[in-house]
């Protein structure tokens, strides 16, 4: 019961909002179900790579995630 009752919570807000707004929220829940990332690789078989980018290369690298540190683009994401 209480699933409805959240259920009808939000469609109330949800009906309130302007079109644009409810297209944001729109937008947020279709990505609440994104799986996230795939699993990666453990740490222990990257270690052999350990010290193979040059100063340069890791400079570049740092920049780059510097500069887009903190910013989502959730159009890109699925």
């Amino acid at each position: 019961m209480q699933t409805i009752s959240v259920r009808l919570q939000i469609e109330r807000k949800l009906d309130a909002l302007p079109l644009e707004q409810q297209r944001r929220v729109l937008d947020f829940i279709t990505h609440l179900d994104y799986p996230g990332f795939p699993p990666g690789i453990p740490g222990k078989d990257l270690i052999q790579f350990a010290g193979t980018l040059s100063p340069e290369d890791a400079e570049e690298l740092i920049q780059i995630i510097e500069d887009g540190c903190e910013k989502i683009d959730y159009n890109k994401t699925k």
